[in-house]
C-alpha cells in the first residue's frame, strides 16, 4: 500500500516519455529517457501507483526499450490493438484488423504516390511496400527488420496495424481518400506524427485501451491519468480523469483542454508525478 495505491498513470512513449523527434529528423541515436522521468516514476510505483506505457509502437519496436522503465501494469501497443504484460510477453488483449483490409486498401493505395506502407503482424519481419525516406527513418528509430513487397496482396493475415509514412500534404490526401470509403466504418485512422499515420480496427484506440487497463487493474477511471503528445493520444487524454500534454505536443492536444507540461526533454512525465504527489496525500 502507498499514497498512490489505486492510481493509474498511462504515458505515451515517443516524444512524451523520451524525445525521439530529433533522432527521426536528423538520423541520430535515440536519447536516454530523461532522468527526472525515471526518478519520479520510480517514486510513483514504489508508493503504490500503477504505471503503463500506451504506444503506437509494435511489440518488436518496443520490447528492447522497457528495461529502465518502472512499468508495473500491462502496456498498450499498436495504438490499442494489443495489450501485453511486457515483463512476460503474455498477450492480454488482441484486436487484429479485418482480413479484408489489404483488399479494402488496394484502390486507395493505387491512387497515391509518395507514401510507404508498413504492415504489422505479430512478429518480424514487417512487410514494407513502397519504402521512402520517411519509412527508412521510422524503421531506423524503431529498430525492426523488414521485407520488401511489391503489392499488398503479398501480406498475410492477421495484421495488427498498418503504418503509412510520407509528406504531410500527401498523407492528408490519403486520409481523405480512405475516410471517404464505405468500408472505412471498420477502421480507425489517426495521425501519430506529422508524417506518420496508423490504420487500426474500429474501436482500437488508446482511449478504449486505457479504460480496459483501468478495469483490468481494478482502478477507477476517477483515478486514472494520461499524458501524450500526438493526435493518436487524444482519446486517452479525454478518457482519463485528467490529461496532460508536453510543451512539444501537437496543437490539437492543447485545444482539447489538456494541462500543458514542460518539454518532453525536460521531464514532462515526471512533472505529472509531481502533480499527483500534491493531489494524493
Amino acid at each position: 500500500m502507498g499514497k498512490f495505491s489505486g492510481v493509474l498513470l498511462g504515458s505515451d512513449f515517443d516524444n512524451t516519455l523520451v524525445y525521439t523527434a530529433q533522432a527521426f529528423s536528423e538520423s541520430g541515436d535515440l536519447p536516454p529517457i530523461p532522468a527526472y522521468n525515471l526518478e519520479r516514476l520510480w517514486y510513483f510505483v514504489e508508493n503504490g501507483g500503477s504505471f503503463s506505457v500506451l504506444t503506437g509502437r509494435a511489440w518488436v519496436a518496443f520490447k528492447h526499450l522497457i528495461e529502465p522503465i518502472p512499468i508495473n501494469a500491462p502496456c498498450v501497443l499498436n495504438n490499442g490493438t494489443e495489450i501485453i504484460d511486457v515483463r512476460t510477453g503474455e498477450i492480454i488483449l488482441s484486436k487484429p484488423l479485418d482480413s479484408s483490409v489489404t483488399a479494402d486498401l488496394h484502390d486507395a493505395i493505387s491512387q497515391i504516390e509518395g507514401v510507404a506502407f508498413e504492415f504489422y503482424g505479430r512478429g518480424e519481419p514487417i512487410a514494407l511496400l513502397y519504402p521512402n525516406d520517411y519509412s527508412r527513418r521510422h524503421i531506423r528509430i524503431t529498430n525492426f527488420s523488414t521485407r520488401k513487397i511489391s503489392s499488398p496482396d503479398e501480406v498475410e493475415s492477421p495484421l495488427l496495424k498498418i503504418t503509412m509514412d510520407g509528406p504531410a500534404e500527401v498523407l492528408e490526401k490519403l486520409y481523405k481518400i480512405i475516410t471517404a470509403q464505405e468500408w472505412f466504418s471498420k477502421y480507425e485512422l489517426v495521425y501519430t506524427g506529422n508524417c506518420l499515420m496508423d490504420l487500426t480496427p474500429k474501436g482500437a484506440t488508446k482511449g478504449a485501451a486505457l479504460e480496459f487497463l483501468a478495469d483490468y487493474c481494478n482502478i477507477s477511471m476517477e483515478h486514472t491519468y494520461a499524458v501524450g503528445d500526438q493526435v493518436n493520444d487524444l482519446s486517452m487524454l479525454l478518457a482519463a480523469k485528467r490529461g496532460f500534454a508536453p510543451k512539444n505536443s501537437a496543437s490539437q492536444l492543447f485545444d482539447s483542454g489538456a494541462a500543458v507540461l514542460r518539454h518532453c526533454s525536460d521531464g514532462a512525465v515526471g512533472e505529472v508525478v509531481d502533480y499527483l504527489d500534491s493531489l494524493y496525500q
